[in-house]
């Protein structure tokens, strides 16, 4: 499946999200190997260097349902992070690090029932 994207590398798959059309396209392939669901996607991007890129998962959702947002799905949990990070004047994917961080620490900010 990533011959066919012509990945052979961790620089070759990191270009594929480069634009619209090669993210596209290699969001479908990769979507098409089993478990690989959007946030693996996204991490699987951030992992090769991406910094605008959201992993939404139970520490991401928890600190939004915590802000008093509810509702939302993971396309809009994602567009609220990146708009979040715009007006800090920080990328997505370091202020996902930074609440995945402070959500996953015990005593910080993790709810009972996160």
């Amino acid at each position: 499946m990533l011959e066919t994207l012509g990945i052979e590398t961790v620089g070759n798959l990191a270009t594929c999200y480069d634009g619209v059309e090669s993210e596209l396209q290699t969001r479908r392939a990769l979507r098409q190997v089993n478990g690989f669901g959007p946030k693996t996607v996204d991490y699987l991007a951030i992992l090769v260097g991406s910094a605008r890129h959201v992993a939404v998962d139970m520490h991401i959702t928890g600190f939004v349902r915590d802000a008093g947002i509810v509702g939302s799905d993971y396309r809009a949990i994602t567009t609220l992070i990146t708009r979040a990070a715009n007006e800090l004047g920080c990328s997505a994917a370091p202020l996902d690090a930074a609440i995945w961080n402070h959500m996953s620490d015990p005593e910080g900010g993790a709810t009972s029932d996160a």
